[in-house]
């Protein structure tokens, strides 16, 4: 990690208004690339990394970014000095290359503000299109006068929730309307009312359909109070006849736009009851006041309102992505025609009834494809065709259709039918919703009235309201805002109220006399809470209930190892007290945004928020019933698989009041999610993170014993896997996922060169034809050796989706589980279409798995949720973003995972869709990654010091390598050991072209290991020796030392690149003698012939007094294994191969297999000196599956004996605790002896050996004499195996 802040935060800037000093940048360009356009066409286009281009068909733009101190209004920038040249080249399929004006982007970070540039760079003038080259820039800006919200200066140490005291009881509303709660209400529920004052019962709760997503709505912080009407609580007791009137509103209700003037309906998105709260306790309550009529004459009269009403019915979501549902099908066998009744009353007859009817069509077919409208038989409306749709993937699934009209009815009741004319057999179509609007008579019946009307509004109008059919005893409320209902001061006059009002602004009433009120229904009581006392919180947990035991675990270990504060809750009690027990994602974000608002100090405000629990595009639970779930953001577009996205990045938008669509918008806290969906997911992941921050103690390696325990200290550490997509026959197999991928290892070489970048691009490997498709076989492989063998980082650029990576099944579901690397658990980014889609209540995505998966897989997902778009301004720039927010120190310190994912998303653009939104974090914002503390240096080669031009490496001479552990570049007194990899120079490879596109792609790569060993570390220091093999290349060039550092407390890295490779020694000595091999499976207890489980090791001690060749640079000279006698696919074990301590001429090779056949097979093994000799070595085993307990060679030794023997044998249940019984028996059957033991054989098949000194149970000697002795051996799950067998007692 580099000990710098993120490049873009280098510039600080304190003034307002001022001209900054110049800054030169040049363009380095990259030979033209190609990329799909969202219709998947290939568009070739100019290219230079970290280019931008905010279409996928436009030229590029060059980003200028700064941040600095303050608010900022506005910006300019200043180009100067521009150097061009002029491009001959046409870009048929770009827009035009005319002069774009510089566009200019702020986004706000905390106290600071991100200030970017988009600089175009072609242009054309009167003759010619030029390129820009180079250029100085300066700029300036002014910071607003507005300070926003600022921290409170009074800090709320002393806040509590109203929640927590008194006695709470929850109620629920189905209806709009008056609520009744009687006293009887109180009694059958028994709700205590016994010596209460009437006066200290109140009713809380949001009252406004769903919760307003604007972070700057009216919308109160706190759980509000309704002001109710109390009769009969002046006596001072709630006695029988008192009742308590409120309004609340149902979850659907109807939304006023005063920029359309008009209403809409909003259907509830997460719940279709309404909860309030009845509290009561010691304070006295809310009460509903009067308003005395304004005394200005009223400017229009009303006798008439809006009546509004809508049909929705939500039961399927097309693409299971998006808010929108959809109702009413539409095909040949659920009919054609669908009939709605509605009722219109007190309709003012000449008024026309005006229509809405949302609808999606899926035709392929445009012709012909209509929908007809009638009322009650008669043509009210006929659409004109209404389009069709594409059979890409990527293409809208149907098309939305609007449909507005009006007619006219004779009495009240409309019957609106609906026919869709099917132009095709497979087309179909779904209602989204009708709603239906007309003018009707303030008439009060026996309900209370609720109106509003539209024609009312406008500046500085006072309007009176006429309603009929009233009694001296009608009521009016005025219910604009639920929570400060007003009764208003009417006249009364021959069966008519009058009012009048001010109506700048829309104004809502009810109108009622002394029935017709709604019924709450009782649901229970709830527990007192307190979340508003929660201060200073750096990190929160939202938690399902099922998971607050391990949420509540994970807490406490950041509390105690990551220095932060925190706190669990669970999402019902967000609901409780943010959404009055309703279901509501805005409730998870305004408790966030409280928390960050009323922090005591920047320094203090909420940092991470940790979502615990699965996701669901089903918030209402109609395909799932489970409750583990914590709901996410979803789009408004549910049509298009491209466009529509999910996301949490909507909890932590708390000081940006642009909204989660905007490109300006910013994340203000980092964010995770684990998609748990039991309680052994939740504790599984809790474990890895606990396992990845307290890194394991590492036993002393003698390279040799076989017994190494595997440790999260190990070079894994300095590896990152790079795995690029050849294409597939969507996008006509381009190579553009090569070239971006390029792209972002040039970027993490950049930001810190100490990793060894593995790349695994698909091309460059052999396709296969199978039945089930074309097959990369050796892709597999690498893929899983990498995993096995751990990475730091894995990053995918390709196709993919839920259930893997590319067309070519590269990585599946079964691939993921099979993983055991939970010792080196890597970071993955993965920048292809949905691999992590963890919404979808029926599937567990991959990425899901991966992260799930217990014994291995990833310590966290940067991935993607939805289809995704690649090129340099979506995915690529994206990935580029988070390694250089991840690699680099953040004010100092060591980046988490919550911080970067938060730089990353504020650095880059929203991208193409909102492609920016459909990344999340999978995992816990809090972790920080395990970065290696120290620094290895080399400081000598054959005793020279690496400054004054060390000896060359040249094949066949003896070098000897010194250097040291530092930190802080100075030396430290450390020991413990440092595993060293020496590698030869950088190689330029070349794709196969396995697509036949006539493109061939060169990248550079650096495979050939030379040596790699083992040194022990003392006070700081180490050196180690071995022979460069005869196998390098020969040519002089630079090749590279990778170090990595471990004891039992700490770790660090290191490399140079300062070493030359090439030539031959003139010192080589001759040797012609092999290596010596020791061949066998699992460790060296294993004999010829034995049992293994179906994914035993290779294990393989290799001895030759000059090394062993591991370089791979000549053909044949690999270290090669074969199974089964398949030549033709032998097993490449180079990068295996690993000196013992301080020993080149000692080594070994450990190497899995996996999902062997059970029954008989053979390994031969090939190994190679570094003077090209080699040695072989050959040996058979026999696999019994470990699903069931198999047990084999059941020996005594010695046999005959005199004094003592020992008892082994082998079984198939690795890393597992037997049970074993041992029961000696005379040839005639009676038992003298039994012994019981307990064994766990760690990493092999061999027993631990059991003595018996010859007596019988009582301790007395046994005759000499031939026994029979049965060794019974039982599983943890009570499987059980037998085996019988003869022992000879000589005296």
């Amino acid at each position: 990690m580099k000990n710098k802040v993120i490049a873009i935060l280098f510039s600080f800037h304190f003034c307002i208004g001022f001209a900054q000093n110049k800054s030169f940048v040049t363009i380095n360009w990259k030979p033209d690339i190609s990329e799909p356009s969202t219709n998947l066409q290939l568009i070739e286009k100019p290219y230079f990394e970290k280019a931008f281009y905010p279409t996928p068909s436009s030229y590029p733009y060059y980003v200028i970014s700064e941040i600095v101190t303050g608010k900022v209004e506005k910006a300019n920038i200043l180009i100067e000095n521009k150097n061009t040249s002029t491009v001959n080249k046409v870009y048929s399929q770009l827009q035009t290359t005319e002069s774009k004006p510089i566009k200019m982007d702020l986004k706000y970070i905390g106290k600071n503000t991100l200030i970017q540039f988009y600089i175009p760079t072609f242009e054309k003038d009167a003759s010619n299109k030029k390129k820009l080259l180079s250029f100085e820039y300066s700029f300036s800006y002014k910071r607003s006068l507005n300070k926003g919200a600022a921290l409170k200066t009074n800090f709320r140490s002393g806040t509590n929730s109203v929640m927590n005291s008194g006695d709470w009881y929850k109620i629920g509303v189905t209806s709009t309307g008056i609520q009744k709660l009687s006293y009887s209400f109180f009694i059958e529920n028994r709700i205590s009312i016994v010596d209460t004052d009437p006066k200290n019962i109140r009713i809380f709760g949001y009252s406004e359909g769903m919760l307003s997503e604007s972070i700057n709505s009216n919308t109160p912080p706190t759980l509000p109070e309704l002001p109710i009407y109390f009769e009969g609580e002046n006596d001072g007791s709630f006695d029988n006849g008192d009742y308590i009137l409120f309004f609340g509103k149902e979850a659907n209700v109807w939304e006023w736009n005063n920029n359309s003037k008009t209403f809409s309906h909003e259907k509830h998105l997460y719940a279709d009851t309404v909860f309030y709260w009845i509290n009561i306790g010691t304070e006295t309550g809310k009460r509903i006041l009067s308003e005395a009529e304004p005394t200005n004459p009223s400017t229009h009269t009303f006798t008439s309102y809006e009546n509004h009403q809508f049909y929705e019915m939500d039961n399927t979501n097309l693409i299971k992505s998006g808010r929108v549902w959809y109702g009413d099908y539409f095909d040949i066998v659920s009919g054609l025609t669908k009939n709605f009744p509605f009722t219109h009353t007190d309709k003012i007859s000449n008024e026309n009834i005006h229509f809405k009817a949302q609808f999606a069509v899926r035709s392929t077919i445009s012709s012909g494809n209509t929908i007809t409208v009638k009322n009650s038989g008669n043509t009210i409306h006929q659409t004109t065709n209404i389009g069709n749709v594409s059979s890409q993937y990527t293409a809208n699934y149907v098309v939305e259709k609007t449909i507005l009209d009006s007619f006219n009815i004779t009495g009240i009741n409309s019957n609106l039918e609906f026919t869709y004319n099917q132009p095709g057999s497979g087309s179909v179509a779904w209602l989204d919703y009708i709603e239906v609007k007309t003018e009707a008579h303030l008439n009060l019946n026996n309900s209370p009235l609720q109106f509003s009307q539209p024609k009312s509004v406008g500046s500085g109008n006072i309007s009176q309201f006429e309603i009929s059919n009233t009694t001296i005893n009608t009521k009016i409320w005025d219910i604009t805002s639920p929570y400060d209902v007003i009764e208003i001061t009417s006249s009364y006059n021959d069966s008519k109220t009058t009012f009048k009002t001010p109506t700048d602004s829309i104004k809502s009433f009810i109108a009622f006399n002394s029935s017709g009120f709604k019924s709450p229904f009782y649901f229970g009581k709830v527990s007192n809470q307190n979340l508003q006392s929660l201060t200073d919180v750096e990190y929160i947990i939202i938690t399902a209930n099922e998971f607050k035991n391990q949420a509540e675990e994970l807490a406490e270990f950041h509390i105690q190892n990551s220095n932060l504060t925190a706190e669990v809750v669970t999402l019902q009690e967000v609901y409780n007290e943010f959404s009055n027990g309703n279901a509501d994602i805005t409730a998870i974000r305004n408790f966030i945004k409280y928390l960050y608002t009323n922090a005591s100090s920047e320094e203090s405000r909420i940092k991470y928020l940790l979502l615990f629990g699965d996701g669901n595009y089903d918030p209402k639970n109609r395909i799932s019933n489970e409750t583990y779930f914590i709901p996410s953001y979803q789009s408004a577009n549910s049509i298009s698989p491209t466009a529509t996205y999910i996301s949490d990045d909507y909890f932590g938008m708390l000081d940006d009041e642009n909204g989660i669509s905007s490109s300006s918008s910013t994340v203000d806290i980092g964010i995770g999610r684990f998609p748990a969906r039991n309680t052994t997911d939740a504790s599984g992941f809790v474990n890895k993170v606990k396992h990845y921050v307290n890194s394991v103690k590492m036993i002393g390696y003698d390279g040799l014993d076989g017994n190494d325990l595997k440790s999260t200290f190990s070079d894994w550490k300095n590896k990152v896997l790079f795995i690029a997509d050849d294409g597939s026959t969507a996008d006509n197999y381009t190579s553009a996922h090569l070239t971006q991928t390029e792209t972002i290892v040039n970027s993490v070489l950049d930001q810190d060169s100490t990793f060894n970048i593995k790349k695994v691009y698909l091309d460059a490997y052999n396709k296969t034809s199978t039945a089930g498709g074309s097959r990369y076989p050796d892709v597999n492989r690498e893929i899983r050796e990498s995993m096995d063998k751990g990475v730091f980082f894995a990053s995918y650029i390709g196709h993919g989706g839920e259930g893997g990576w590319a067309d070519e099944k590269i990585l599946d579901v079964n691939d993921i589980n099979s993983w055991t690397n939970i010792d080196a658990l890597p970071v993955f980014l993965t920048a292809t279409c949905e691999f992590s889609r963890y919404d979808d209540p029926e599937r567990v995505s991959g990425g899901e798995y991966v992260l799930l998966n217990p014994n291995g897989g990833s310590i966290a997902m940067i991935t993607t949720t939805r289809l995704v778009y690649g090129g340099i301004s979506n995915n690529i720039g994206f990935s580029i973003n988070f390694f250089e927010s991840v690699l680099n120190e953040l004010n100092g310190k060591t980046p988490s995972l919550g911080d970067a994912i938060r730089l990353t998303k504020i650095l880059s653009p929203i991208g193409t869709n909102y492609n920016n939104r459909k990344f999340a974090l999978l995992g816990d914002p809090a972790v920080k990654i395990s970065y290696p503390k120290y620094n290895v240096v080399t400081t000598k080669i054959n005793d020279i010091e690496i400054s004054n031009n060390p000896d060359t490496l040249k094949a066949l001479s003896k070098i000897k390598i010194a250097g040291q552990i530092h930190l802080n570049n100075q030396k430290t007194n450390l020991n413990g050991y440092v595993y060293p990899v020496v590698y030869d120079k950088i190689e330029t490879l070349t794709t196969l072209d396995n697509n036949n596109t006539g493109n061939f792609n060169d990248f550079k790569s650096r495979k050939s290991i030379l040596y790699k060993g083992i040194a022990s570390v003392t006070n700081g220091e180490f050196s180690f020796e071995f022979i460069v093999p005869k196998d390098i290349n020969y040519t002089y060039g630079y090749g590279r030392i990778s170090y990595y550092f471990a004891n039992d407390s700490t770790d660090g890295s290191g490399y140079t690149e300062e070493i030359i490779v090439g030539g031959s020694s003139d010192e080589a000595t001759n040797d012609e003698i092999g290596p010596v091999i020791e061949l066998y499976m699992n460790d060296s207890n294993f004999i010829f012939g034995g049992l293994t489980d179906e994914n035993p090791s290779i294990y393989a001690l290799i001895s030759d007094d000059n090394g062993i060749n591991t370089s791979g640079t000549s053909l044949g000279h690999d270290i090669s294994a074969v199974l089964d006698e398949d030549y033709t696919n032998p097993i490449l074990l180079n990068d295996y191969y690993v000196a013992a301590l301080n020993k080149y001429k000692n080594g070994k090779i450990i190497y899995p297999l996996s999902e062997l056949a059970d029954g008989n097979h053979t390994l031969s093994l090939k190994v190679w000196d570094v003077n090209n000799n080699s040695g072989k070595a050959y040996t058979e085993f026999v696999v019994a599956n470990n699903a069931k307990l198999a047990i084999n060679h059941v020996y005594n030794y010695p046999n005959p004996f005199t004094t003592k023997t020992n008892f082994l044998f082998e079984h198939n249940k690795m890393n597992e605790n037997l049970d074993v019984l041992l029961r000696i028996y005379t040839v005639s059957g009676k038992l003298i002896k039994t012994i019981e033991t307990n064994i766990i054989s760690l990493g092999n098949n061999q027993s631990t050996p059991m003595e018996w000194d010859g007596l019988d149970d009582y301790g007395y000697k046994i005759g000499r004499g031939v026994y029979v002795y049965q060794l019974e051996v039982k599983t943890t799950n009570g499987e059980t195996a037998r085996k019988l067998e003869k022992l000879v007692i000589l005296r």
